[in-house]
């Protein structure tokens, strides 16, 4: 029963490996070269009902993948102390100590924004053509969308 189990599972995985790759373009050998390559690494899946693969089940049977290149500790280390120096460590409660007692650290640069005459001269733009929602009113129809015809004829000033 098991055997059975295994070559179902084994000829699904074919199959389904040989239709992704059918629209990638890929030759009958460069299918046969990707399971052959999967299955020596223990990518393939032996447990169909778990999902497990077979380096899952038994990682000693197979060579260990190589480890991803992590930060040297010096450079792990010095980004802490400027966290610190600046405040950004969390210290509870999802707080950092900035947001805590922002004057015990430098002060922080805020991007420049728009000057209060140029925000009004939006605004007063948006209202004139129908573009914001007036407060009080309900729902989130502009005026333009709530009486197109009124504003259609503003806007061509």
């Amino acid at each position: 029963m098991k055997t059975t189990h295994r070559i179902g599972v084994l000829a699904a995985l074919i199959s389904s490996a040989v239709a992704a790759h059918a629209g990638a373009g890929l030759t009958r050998e460069q299918v046969r070269q990707e399971y052959l390559q999967a299955r020596a690494n223990g990518d393939l899946v032996v447990n169909a009902v778990t999902g497990a693969t077979a380096r899952e089940v038994s990682p000693l049977a197979y060579p260990q993948r190589p480890k991803a290149a992590g930060r040297a500790r010096a450079e792990v280390i010095a980004e802490l102390r400027e966290a610190q120096r600046n405040g950004d460590v969390l210290v509870g409660d999802g707080f950092t100590a900035y947001e805590l007692n922002p004057s015990a650290y430098p002060a922080r640069r805020q991007a420049a924004g728009k000057s209060r005459e140029e925000v009004r001269a939006e605004l007063a733009e948006a209202i004139r053509t129908g573009d914001i929602v007036a407060p009080g009113e309900i729902g989130t129809a502009t005026p333009r969308e709530l009486s197109s015809s009124v504003y259609a004829a503003s806007n061509e000033r």
